[in-house]
C-alpha cells in the first residue's frame, strides 16, 4: 500500500519534500523525538479545553510522520525487517492521515512507543548489516 502526501504527489523520483529512502527517512522521523517533550510541556501551560499532553503528541506526530511518506521498506535486507518496517510506517501514517481530534486517539504513551519502535528498527538495521551496534542507555 503506497500512501502519498498531496505535497509530494506529482514530484519526480529525484524530488522529496521530507526525505526519501530506507534509512534516511527513519532517521529524520527520529530527529523530531526531542521536540515531543517540549511540546508536551508547552501544552500543559495552556489553560484551554483540548490543549493537553495527548493533543501535543498528536500534533507532534503530524509533523514527524511526514518523513515516512517516502520511507521505502522494500530495501530492507530481510523479509522480517521489511514486514516490521512496513507495519511501523502504516501505524505512523494511520495517525498522521486520520488527523481529526475526535478520531486520532494517539496518546503520549503511544507516541513514545513509536519513537522506541523507530530506534529499535534502526538498531536492527545496523545489526543485520554486520555493524556491532549497542543500544544507548541514554537516548
Amino acid at each position: 500500500m503506497r500512501i502519498l502526501s498531496p505535497i509530494i504527489d506529482g514530484m519526480s523520483n529525484n524530488d522529496s519534500e521530507f526525505g526519501a529512502g530506507f534509512i534516511y527517512p527513519l532517521s529524520l522521523f527520529l530527529c523530531h523525538a526531542d521536540r515531543l517533550r517540549e511540546d508536551i510541556e508547552k501544552f500543559k501551560k495552556i489553560d484551554m479545553p483540548g490543549f493537553n499532553a495527548d493533543r501535543a503528541a498528536q500534533l507532534w506526530l503530524y509533523g514527524a510522520a511526514d518523513h515516512l511518506y517516502q520511507f521505502d521498506p522494500t530495501h530492507a535486507p530481510t523479509r522480517e525487517l521489511y514486514r516490521r518496517c512496513s507495519l511501523f510506517r502504516r501505524r505512523v501514517l494511520f495517525h498522521r492521515l486520520e488527523w481529526k481530534p475526535t478520531y486520532n486517539k494517539l496518546t503520549v504513551h503511544g507516541a513514545f512507543v513509536l519513537i522506541e519502535q523507530a530506534k529499535t528498527l534502526m538498531l536492527e538495521i545496523d545489526r543485520i548489516l554486520g555493524v556491532p551496534a549497542v543500544e544507548a542507555q541514554w537516548a
